[in-house]
């Protein structure tokens, strides 16, 4: 299965190493962005079933999955900080393994007891096997770059770019009107000034095997009640490369004597840009102008090949420190067991009770870098990061039903969720396209995230199909994972640093109410309609510490990340005796997306409000033969991140379109 989809982007990144407040809100670059790109999916999927008698059975399952995301990307930089332009445009052609099998059984082995087992190998595998043309494989990445030589119009008194409400005189214009503002236009961005500067391979390549082994048995005391046990040894192996780069750099940009003439983008072999809606349609300007033809796929990976690099005298700056700490082998082994019981109390009443243990035991082999002797140099060591723990998770379910069309139903929970792989890693990667450039830095000390969940719901169903539920629920929850970023300064260089860190003790309350209704009261072809809603309300505390300039450590108050207060769906919906048609809705409310633990909440990134409305409808040709449409986002809604308190500062906004399929669904059987 195919699909073919876009996006445009308009980025922006804001001075927050500055040294006041003011500047903090300055704008370092501004990025437009496209991107088209193509997904596959092949999928092969497997299957035997043996009975020996009516009492046992055996399986065998095994399946194959293949997903490719191949996505050629566009960029265009506005740098204020350096002055000048940046065009990237790489090739990412992502690659999903997915491949495995298991083996089962179910048996009962007298009228009250039985068993059923399981054993599963599976493998996954993520990676980039561009370009051809040289050793190392990964995403390649071509880096252009022209000067800004006349500099800018419209800049603060403070000689910075900001926006109107951020400018201390004002001066600024918002985001949704951008021009760069260039004051000489002979500056205009132009295929015969950008200069291909740098040449990157940002390596990615993920293997993980999952291997299971479970075992459950059910028993029957009597016809109300029952006790279930059970075992599961899971045992993880990773290997990853992630942030590996390696980087070419021209002589003549270095200064290297005698180097060759850099390239511009004009004479290498190009192709058209892509085409389709208009290049930041969603916004009011006319932004042709930042659109150039990138080198064609060939040319891309050509440039790559030792030939060219050696003919226009690129070098191999790769950073071995960087480089040496992006790669890690992780090996984590799991141990669960559990025991619950179901008891019928009463006719009205049903209990269901007990506990899951799981122990985890995560070993993670990299490599660090420190600075050692006078004067400092760096010394790349191997770091082992071991985190072992337990996890005792009791659980209590009652649900007392006042009639059969009745009941509310109470739940108190305990679950965990383990810190990733790559969270925890002691290493760090730099991206060195972007701008500013970019350090992702892992953190061995993350702890696993606990929660105690209570949940108090009601439901009632209609005579018809349908049903009206709500309720309230309340999580406490200890060590959070969120990311931290801010911007540091390093030798004169920005840097965009993101790390993952726990948060203090949290907590979360809310309640949600919905309806399932089939308008069956109305006549005739009326009673077809019906309507589904539901709401969500979620408030969410949690408090970030931070140190004053006297190292006096407070708090700041904000929502938990990526928690909205406001959720809600509402769906429109008619089913007759061959079609169905249904008009979707879903509103999520604004939430804090990164925290700047270091700034405060006027630096934290947060997500906007986002509104979309889809549609799908299906007709049945025969029993075993329909035709079906989806169509999604119908009202061209973006995805919006902004800084601070005002939606205006805007650090990103993408416009993804309108998407949708036409296809058939026969079943054969």
């Amino acid at each position: 299965m195919g699909q073919t989809m876009g996006g445009d982007s308009f980025d922006v990144t804001y001075n927050t190493s500055a040294a006041n407040d003011i500047q903090r809100k300055s704008i370092n670059s501004v990025m437009m962005k496209r991107y088209m790109g193509t997904r596959r999916t092949i999928g092969l999927n497997g299957g035997l079933e043996y009975k020996f008698n009516a009492d046992n059975k055996i399986y065998f399952r095994g399946m194959f999955n293949k997903f490719d995301d191949i996505r050629p990307v566009y960029e265009t930089y506005v740098d204020y900080t350096n002055k000048r332009y940046q065009y990237n445009f790489r090739y990412s052609h992502y690659q999903t393994e997915l491949y495995g099998m298991e083996l089962g059984g179910e048996h009962s082995l007298s009228s009250k007891l039985n068993l059923d087992w399981m054993l599963s190998d599976y493998q996954a595998k993520y990676f980039l096997d561009t370009p051809p043309t040289n050793s190392t494989k990964g995403l390649p990445i071509a880096t252009f770059r022209q000067k800004i030589t006349g500099g800018f119009n419209n800049l603060s008194s403070d000689g910075n770019r900001y926006w109107g409400f951020d400018s201390p005189d004002g001066i600024g214009g918002e985001y949704m009107d951008y021009s760069s503002d260039i004051t000489n236009q002979n500056d205009r961005l132009s295929a015969d000034k950008l200069l291909l500067s740098q040449l990157v391979i940002a390596k990615l390549d993920n293997n993980e095997r999952d291997k299971i082994a479970r075992v459950n048995l059910k028993y029957d005391v009597n016809p109300n009640i029952s006790i279930k046990v059970g075992a599961k040894y899971r045992d993880k192996d990773r290997t990853s490369t992630y942030g590996y780069n390696t980087v070419y750099l021209p002589g003549a940009s270095l200064g290297i004597p005698n180097s060759p003439a850099l390239l511009t983008l004009s004479q290498l072999a190009t192709t058209d840009a892509p085409s389709g809606t208009a290049f930041l349609g969603g916004m009011n300007g006319n932004y042709d102008s930042y659109i150039m033809n990138p080198p064609t796929k060939d040319q891309l990976f050509q440039m790559f090949s030792p030939e060219f690099l050696q003919q226009n005298g690129f070098r191999d700056f790769s950073s071995a420190e960087t480089n040496a700490t992006s790669v890690y082998t992780g090996e984590e082994s799991v141990f669960a067991a559990y025991a619950m019981a179901e008891i019928k109390a009463s006719d009205k009443l049903k209990i269901v009770g007990g506990f899951r243990n799981e122990s985890t035991r995560m070993t993670l082999n990299g490599s660090k870098a420190t600075k050692e002797g006078t004067p400092a140099t760096t010394v790349i060591s191997e770091s082992i990061v071991e985190s072992n723990y337990n996890a005792f998770l009791p659980m209590l379910h009652l649900r007392y039903n006042f009639s059969p069309k009745a009941n509310i139903r109470f739940a108190y929970t305990k679950s965990f969720i383990r810190p990733n792989f790559g969270d925890l890693s002691p290493g760090s990667s730099i991206d060195n396209t972007s701008t500013p450039f970019t350090i992702t830095r892992g953190n061995p000390d993350l702890k696993p995230t606990f929660s105690h969940n209570f949940d108090l719901m009601g439901e009632y169903y209609f005579n018809n199909i349908g049903i009206l539920s709500g309720g309230v629920f309340y999580k406490k929850i200890s060590d959070i994972v969120f990311s931290d970023t801010s911007i540091l300064n390093i030798g004169g260089t920005n840097y965009n640093v993101t790390q993952a860190k726990n948060l203090q003790d949290s907590n979360l309350i809310g309640f949600e109410a919905g309806i399932n209704k089939r308008l069956d009261f109305l006549p005739g072809f009326w009673n077809g309609f019906g309507v589904e809603f539901n709401y969500t309300f979620i408030d969410s505390k949690v408090e970030v510490p931070r140190t004053d300039a006297n190292g006096i450590q407070y708090f700041d108050k904000t929502s938990l990340p990526n928690q909205s207060k406001n959720l809600f769906n509402a769906i429109l919906y008619y089913e007759g005796n061959k079609i169905m048609v249904r008009l979707a809705g879903k509103y999520r409310g604004k939430s804090v997306e990164t925290i700047n633990q270091k700034l405060g909440p006027q630096y934290y990134i947060w997500s906007d409000k986002n509104f979309t409305v889809d549609f799908s409808a299906s007709y049945d040709i025969t029993k075993k033969l329909k035709i079906f449409v989806e169509l999604n986002n119908l009202s061209n809604e973006s995805l919006r991140l902004y800084m601070g308190d005002n939606k205006k500062r805007v650090t990103s906004n993408e416009w993804y379109g309108s998407r949708g399929q036409l296809g058939v669904r026969w079943q054969i059987f």
